[in-house]
């Protein structure tokens, strides 16, 4: 009933609900044949009461009573009190408990002449139930709405969360194939570069081939060059041994 309650107020209300909104909930429990847990206490009217261990008093929003038929049945015979002349109404329908009722009681004198035409004519009575039952099934209705309403709601919210993640994931893959990429640019980067200082030495090396042939050509063209003088050297000193000086 709470859950009730707070769902059509907040449906009602939207942004302007506050908590203020909500009423409190009285539930009474009618026991016919009560467990040991409540007849062993030898009362029947069991109100829930809430405390805390520091002292501190709250209003409660909900208010729950048990009461135990069969023990009022069994050890109540005077009506003391409105309580006792609703459980009597309820529970004793011999002649000396409706006359005892009616006495402390005499409203009630209407409720058992509506009663006796009930018996006479049931038709009111059942027209009264079918109303009764067209009131509940709504309330039942709104409250299947409500649940229905939350319900989409959170797949709703579970679905955004679930995109969200999805999309978080794609990002993630995105960065990393992003820097998978940098990375691999960097290495083709790396490797030309080393390509290129390998072409350089290459280069550098061919240019020191060709200053050594071109060394070991003018070495051999000097060489060739000093022989002749050597063999012209010779001959000379020949015509000088044989012609003198000249």
């Amino acid at each position: 009933m709470m859950m009730r309650q707070y769902n059509r107020r907040k449906s009602e209300k939207k942004d302007e609900f506050t908590y203020k909104s909500i009423t409190p909930v009285y539930m009474f429990v009618l026991m016919e044949n009560s467990s040991k847990e409540f007849s062993s206490s030898g009362d029947h009217f069991h109100k829930r009461q809430v405390s805390y261990s520091s002292g501190v008093e709250l209003p409660e929003m909900v208010h729950i009573a048990y009461i135990s038929l069969d023990t009022f049945r069994e050890g109540v015979h005077n009506i003391k009190d409105e309580l006792d002349a609703w459980l009597t109404f309820l529970i004793k329908g011999d002649a000396e408990s409706v006359m005892k009722l009616i006495e402390a009681y005499p409203e009630f004198i209407d409720i058992y002449k509506e009663i006796a035409e009930f018996r006479r004519d049931p038709k009111e009575l059942i027209g009264m139930f079918s109303e009764a039952l067209l009131e509940l099934d709504r309330n039942t209705e709104r409250y299947m709405i409500d649940e229905l309403k939350e319900d989409v709601e959170k797949a709703e919210a579970e679905r955004d969360a679930a995109i969200a993640d999805r999309d978080t994931a794609i990002a993630d893959r995105d960065t990393a194939i992003a820097d998978r990429d940098t990375a691999i640019a960097d290495r083709d980067t790396a490797i030309a570069d080393r390509d290129t200082a390998i072409a350089d030495r290459d280069t550098a090396i061919a240019d020191r081939d060709t200053a050594i042939a071109d060394r070991d050509t003018a070495i051999s063209s000097l060489n060739v060059e000093r022989q002749r003088g050597d063999e012209l050297e010779e001959k000379l000193g020949r015509y000088r041994d044989k012609f003198g000086e000249i």
